[in-house]
């Protein structure tokens, strides 16, 4: 079964050689939100996603969605101008991205404050916005398939992921998942195939059981995690056959994944606070092969890591570090400060010390397959 990861039609391959510069606008917080630009930043630098917006082939599209009153793609459409101007100039630019900040608020009132936030909560209230905002499929008829026959709910899951969804957010992100659940009662087994634009990892949980009996305690990488991901957890579920909610034995495997990957790295809710914090060593690759994890052959595999969102201890505050698509550098971003830096050295602030603790990962495909 083949899960299409071609962008929609309607996005276009859109250059960066017109530029020259990384990008050249900072991001000045508002308040206390230097959650929201760790977000853009990390955004702003997936070579699909500002392509999107900065195409102006897409312009009328989005003018449409706009009247339509679905804000959200024009004003990233508007940042995005602003991140990457043309025609350039040698002039910083400083912007506040009040716009945004303010709609955000208007959507939901989570956002209406200046107080510090989750930036995964927040990347994910994104992405299923704008993927709701610029989806043209979505007719919402599902077909039903046969939860007892593992081929048969592949096979339908994949038909109506391809019907109900087309958008650049669900060609180039989402990844496939496949739950099997043993009931512990009548022993059926059933399937559930789901679709994610981002994948979660429980860094306590798989650090915890690599560590059981050890003495000295080790760190933990993504190939941990998603061991314990992947293994088998008990659960109370409803069971169609017995009609009742019994414990069920869950196995999650990962079917496919897409040209980009992003890992969210729960930390806890409050890191000013640290009896919350879940400091927690996960050491970082920056090319990783997920050949063991993901069933479809033809699926990308091997990844290269593009970007972090981090904890930055010493100002209690998030920053992020991205891989520009225009001149292939390293960036630091701490709000309206950015600076060039070397892969190695951003894999040593993040591996060697306590100071950055990664809570977001970002990763793009290396694989020769057509993005």
């Amino acid at each position: 079964m083949e899960i299409n990861n071609q962008i929609n039609n309607n996005t276009k391959n859109y250059s960066f050689k017109r530029y020259t510069k990384a990008i050249n606008t900072c991001l000045q917080s508002i308040g206390d939100t230097s959650y929201l630009n760790s977000v853009l930043y990390i955004l702003a630098n997936i070579r699909h996603f500002a392509s999107y917006f900065l195409n102006p082939k897409n312009d009328n599209f989005i003018q449409q969605r706009l009247q339509e009153q679905r804000p959200l793609l024009y004003t990233f459409q508007r940042l995005l101008f602003h991140l990457y101007p043309f025609p350039e100039t040698d002039k910083k630019e400083i912007y506040k991205p009040n716009a945004l900040f303010q709609l955000l608020g208007n959507m939901n009132a989570v956002y209406k404050s200046f107080q510090k936030r989750n930036p995964n909560d927040l990347l994910c209230y994104l992405l299923n916005n704008l993927h709701n905002e610029m989806n043209t499929a979505g007719n919402n008829q599902k077909l039903e398939g046969n939860i007892y026959d593992r081929q048969n709910i592949i096979k339908i899951g994949s038909k109506n992921f391809q019907k109900n969804n087309n958008s650049i957010i669900s060609n180039t992100l989402d990844w496939f998942e496949i739950k099997e659940c043993l009931c512990n009662k009548c022993m059926n087994t059933s399937y559930e195939f789901q679709n994610y634009s981002t994948l979660s990892l429980d860094i306590k949980s798989a650090y915890n059981k690599k560590n059981n009996n050890n003495e000295i305690k080790e760190s933990i990488t993504i190939y941990d995690s998603l061991v314990h991901y992947c293994s088998p957890k008990q659960k109370n579920l409803y069971c169609k056959n017995c009609k009742q909610s019994l414990g069920s034995l869950i196995t999650t495997k990962i079917f496919s994944t897409s040209c980009y990957l992003f890992f969210l790295i729960d930390r806890g809710n409050d890191f000013d606070n640290s009896n919350e914090l879940i400091n927690i060593n996960l050491l970082i690759n920056d090319k990783i092969d997920l050949s063991g994890f993901i069933e479809n052959q033809i699926s990308p595999k091997k990844f290269e890591l593009i970007g972090i969102i981090s904890i930055y201890l010493e100002q209690k505050k998030y920053v992020s570090f991205c891989l520009s698509p225009v001149d292939k550098k390293w960036y630091f971003y701490n709000d309206e400060n950015i600076k060039l830096i070397e892969i190695n050295e951003v894999l040593k602030q993040h591996n060697d010390s306590k100071e950055m603790i990664p809570c977001t990962l970002l990763y793009k495909t290396i694989d020769n397959i057509p993005i």
